[in-house]
């Protein structure tokens, strides 16, 4: 009986371990997966900064080329 009663609460306390265990991974694989998450959508968001100060610089561009093209055209219109 001793033995059996042994077996019995040797098998509790492995089953309570290996469901704590279990437990922390669980955890542990969510966390990972919440970080992979952030790191996604910091890089994702790196990107459309790179692109937005693209399309910013673009716009600038343009606006150079509007004004200047603007000045022409008044020019030629005091000319007249």
């Amino acid at each position: 009986m001793d033995s059996t009663l042994i077996t019995a609460i040797v098998s509790m306390i492995t089953g309570v371990a290996a469901w704590f265990v279990g437990r922390r991974k669980q955890k542990n694989d969510f966390i990972a997966d919440l970080q992979a998450s952030i790191n996604m959508l910091a890089d994702y968001n790196h990107k459309l900064l790179a692109e937005n100060l693209e399309l910013r610089k673009e716009i600038v561009e343009l606006k150079v080329q509007f004004y200047a093209y603007e000045q022409k055209k008044e020019q030629k219109k005091g000319k007249k």
